[in-house]
């Protein structure tokens, strides 16, 4: 079970990419090259290198490989709210600077083939590669830079305007050189960050406005354009033939397939009844009970379908049940406290996730940003700074959670929990938790996966025995997803990427700033100015640990406030695939799935395709999750 819904295996595990362990600080300032970029140390590659270490430059071209899909689509635009884009679009976009897996947030010359930034800061530079041109044969141009930025950050995600905050304008000097220019220059990740702006066609959104859902297939900058649709079930993509970017180094050994087709089912089982009788390639399984009991088919035991667990290092991502403390019963902290108290881990990891699981006990599990026991003294006046006038002994202290190893401990908790509850003016009348007016202390848990019912239905029993009235509803997600981006809904379980150098998307996620816009990812509605402050900081971090520090300052705050009841996590990431793919033995640190290095060995595998007829033009279609959330994955029963 995943918290959203992912569009394709590229996007699931994209949200990873920028991770970086303390120990490989090496230096306080940013690096710029002619021909790329890295933010906390020096780029590894020189600006002859052939290839990526971790791509092979000889691995076949050809061959075609099926995803498959959740739900349905209805447009083409994947940035923006409105709309449910297609999976896959992402291959045809090109950005200016290409992503390096296997070093610190670090990338390469693409659409531009080179970046400069002045020495103040306050600008930035890209040159255009002259090679480059979309799949109409017309030039990329710096006009279509300029204005992929402006819609981007005019109509895109609401977290494009957080994301982008802080570049004053963008211009067009010639026809190959667009000039960023910035309001200051304290944003060390800023020029990392405007080199992933993907490039669109000006010419083509003079007629198709960018603001709007569209179904006409645009011209591509990247490797791959559409080939064919069929709205709301499948869509298929073609290599370009002799495309521009074929030798650039940063795509060499990349982009192997001849064909990338998105099949769409209605819900979970169909997809993974699909991928059995072979109607889909390959998976990757974030169910501990399928990956436990369900991959016993033949196919597997003949090897003819491939199991592997790839241990990573990666952030797993802020994940948890989200309070709306919007709503005025989760208003008060110490309510909040006395519902994640009662949540059972411990019963949910060895009923139902065969033991595999790990308590996240931070905002940012399995990274570096974990707030690191007693608060120092360094951290404190990062906190000082932040506007922190008190501080409690709670905060000072580790956190933990209960584990609940035993019925007396089970007990010794509950008690703790009503007593919070008690002090906040609740007592049991009647079995029932009521407030000094006499109402029943209650709330609704929105859903969109039948499966969370199964993972909730310990807690949902805890909480009904104490008299709280809580509610299951499960929604398609079309309505599901409306209400999240509303922010109408007493609590979700959601989540949110995390890299290894976090910067404005700390914004949308958490400041205040954000918790009225339509689609905000800030869940809770946090809205506490030491939060704001402790996030503009992380934004000007003059170091990998400075930015570390702040960080767990921030994980411990948050952790205080009791905004989420924090889920779990794995470190590693289970994939299942048929055996016609191969994929390079060197695998990058910073992506454990780069899927674009992957080729088709040209093995025919006989699959029972009759076995099943889950075939997408045959099922009902609804809406999916996953645009929302674009790149987000997070492991989960």
């Amino acid at each position: 079970m995943v918290n959203v819904i992912v569009k394709d295996l590229n996007t699931l595990v994209n949200s990873f990419i920028r991770t970086l362990p303390l120990a490989l600080v090496l230096t306080s300032s940013p690096s710029f090259s002619e021909h790329g970029v890295s933010t906390w140390g020096k780029l590894k590659y020189p600006s002859d290198f052939k290839c990526f270490d971790y791509a092979n430059p000889q691995a076949p071209q050809g061959g075609e490989v099926i995803h498959g899909a959740l739900g349905t689509f209805d447009s083409l635009n994947m940035y923006i709210v409105k709309g449910m884009p297609a999976a896959g679009l992402s291959s045809i976009y090109g950005t200016l600077l290409a992503q390096s897996f296997d070093e610190v947030n670090a990338s390469y010359g693409y659409i531009a083939q080179d970046i400069s930034v002045s020495p103040d800061r306050l600008s930035v530079t890209f040159t255009l590669n002259p090679k480059a041109i979309f799949s109409d044969g017309t030039k990329i141009t710096a006009e279509d830079v300029v204005f992929s930025f402006n819609a981007l950050r005019q109509h895109g995600f609401p977290m494009m305007r957080s994301y982008y905050k802080d570049v004053d304008k963008v211009e067009a000097k010639d026809e190959d050189k667009v000039v960023f220019t910035l309001k200051n220059g304290k944003n060390k990740e800023l020029p990392s960050i405007l080199g992933q702006v993907p490039v669109f066609s000006k010419k083509f959104h003079q007629t198709q406005k960018f603001f709007e859902t569209f179904l006409t297939p645009p011209p591509s900058s990247g490797p791959y354009k559409i080939e064919s649709l069929d709205v709301g079930r499948s869509i298929t993509y073609v290599k370009i033939d002799n495309w521009w970017g074929n030798d650039l180094p940063c795509q060499k050994g990349m982009n192997n397939f001849k064909r990338i087709r998105h099949v769409y089912y209605r819900d979970m089982n169909a997809l993974f009844e699909a991928f059995k009788a072979g109607n889909v390639d390959l998976r990757i399984e974030n169910t501990a009970r399928l990956w436990n009991t369900g991959y016993d088919f033949d196919a597997v035991k003949t090897g003819k379908v491939i199991k592997e667990s790839i241990p990573h290092k990666m952030p797993t991502g802020t994940y948890g049940l989200f309070f709306n403390i919007r709503r005025d019963i989760f208003k008060k902290r110490e309510v909040r406290k006395a519902l994640t108290l009662l949540f059972d881990f411990a019963w949910a990891n060895k009923n139902l996730f065969y033991s595999t699981y790990k308590r996240n006990l931070s905002y940012f599990p399995n990274s570096d940003f974990i707030t690191q026991g007693t608060l120092g003294s360094a951290e404190e006046k990062i906190l000082q700074s932040a506007g922190l006038k008190t501080f409690s002994d709670e905060l000072k202290a580790p956190f933990s959670l209960p584990e609940f190893t035993n019925e007396a401990d089970k007990r010794k908790t509950t008690e703790l929990a009503l007593s919070l509850l008690k002090e906040q003016g609740y007592e049991i009348k009647n079995q029932k938790l009521v407030s000094k007016g006499g109402k029943q202390f209650g709330f609704e848990i929105l859903i969109y996966d039948r499966t969370y019912e199964r993972v909730l239905s310990n807690f949902v029993q805890t909480l009904k025995q104490l008299g709280i009235d809580v509610r299951i509803r499960l929604m398609d997600t079309a309505s599901y997803q409306d209400r999240v981006d509303t922010s109408d809904f007493d609590m979700i379980v959601g989540g949110l990427p995390v890299s290894n150098s976090p910067g404005n998307e700390m914004f949308d996620y958490f400041g205040s700033s954000s918790i009225k816009s339509k689609g905000t990812r800030n869940f809770a509605g946090i809205q506490d100015p030491v939060v704001d402050n402790l996030v503009e900081n992380i934004t000007k971090a003059e170091n990998y640990a400075q930015l570390t520090l702040t960080m767990r300052a921030l994980d411990r705050v948050l952790l205080n406030g009791y905004y989420m009841i924090p889920a779990w996590h794995r470190g590693d990431i289970n994939i299942a695939y048929w055996a016609k793919f191969e994929h390079p033995k060197v695998i990058p640190a910073y992506n454990p799935l780069p899927f674009d290095t992957w080729w088709f060995n040209g093995n025919n595998i006989e699959t029972d395709q009759n076995e099943t007829s889950l075939k997408a033009e045959d099922l009902p279609w609804y809406k999916n999750l996953w645009k929302k959330f674009t790149g987000l994955f997070t492991k989960s029963a």
